[in-house]
């Protein structure tokens, strides 16, 4: 079994019993059988890119959420702290890693156009964040579709968000992209969490430790009730 299945497997099952929820329940609720999610949850089987859209709402989680790999990274476990803060506490986060960004006003001018993108479906959203992060380590569609093992046109499709691609061409990907799998469902703009997210890329890890223990023994202190923590 590949690591980022059985990393995933650990999300969904951590997340459905945050949920309070059995294996029956989630199924039902995703519209996927109940030895579906038992293989996920395993580590045996990684979900359809629709799938993990269905798995995560009804955890009321982000799809990047289920990608934080909690444990194996500071930058992981920064992100996952980050979930059911207040609004304000994120813009003070987000202020506070903005500084790191190689150019402020670039990381602005992209959120923007990020915005414009609001109400996307999630396949153009992918698309879109492929490209702009092939955009950024400067190569083309094309050695990108080698990379992944894949065609041309296929390459163009996924950044087209015509075809959207399977759990193993994702992670794929990533590591052509030499970024995490998380990375990918990173949509700047589109929300507070996914704006640190993507700041905590360029943060160093020594910050995001210090916030990360900061974040959980405030929690820790004031527990948030379970509920949506998107």
């Amino acid at each position: 079994m590949r690591p980022s299945l059985i990393q995933f497997g650990h999300r969904v099952h951590s997340f459905r019993d945050e949920a309070g929820l059995s294996v029956l329940e989630l199924a039902n609720a995703a519209k996927l059988s109940d030895q579906h999610i038992y293989s996920i949850e395993r580590g045996r089987y990684g979900p359809s890119f629709d799938s993990q859209e269905r798995i995560a709402d009804v955890l009321g989680v982000l799809r990047m959420d289920l990608f934080a790999w909690v444990g194996t990274h500071p930058r992981f476990d920064f992100v996952d702290r980050t979930r059911g803060l207040s609004p304000k506490r994120l813009a003070d986060l987000r202020s506070e890693l903005l500084k790191y960004a190689p150019s402020i006003a670039a990381w602005e001018a992209r959120v923007a156009n990020w915005k414009k993108r609001r109400g996307e479906p999630a396949e153009k959203l992918l698309g879109a964040r492929v490209r702009e992060l092939r955009e950024e380590i400067g190569i083309k569609p094309a050695a990108l579709a080698q990379l992944i093992g894949q065609t041309g046109p296929q390459a163009y499709s996924i950044e087209s968000g015509r075809y959207p691609p399977g759990f193993g061409s994702m992670c794929m990907i990533a590591h052509a992209l030499k970024v995490t799998e998380l990375d990918l469902f990173v949509w700047p703009g589109l929300g507070a969490r996914y704006d640190l997210a993507d700041l905590a890329r360029f943060t160093p890890i020594a910050t995001l430790a210090a916030l990360r223990d900061e974040l959980a023994q405030a929690q820790e202190a004031a527990p948030a009730p379970r509920a949506d923590r998107r």
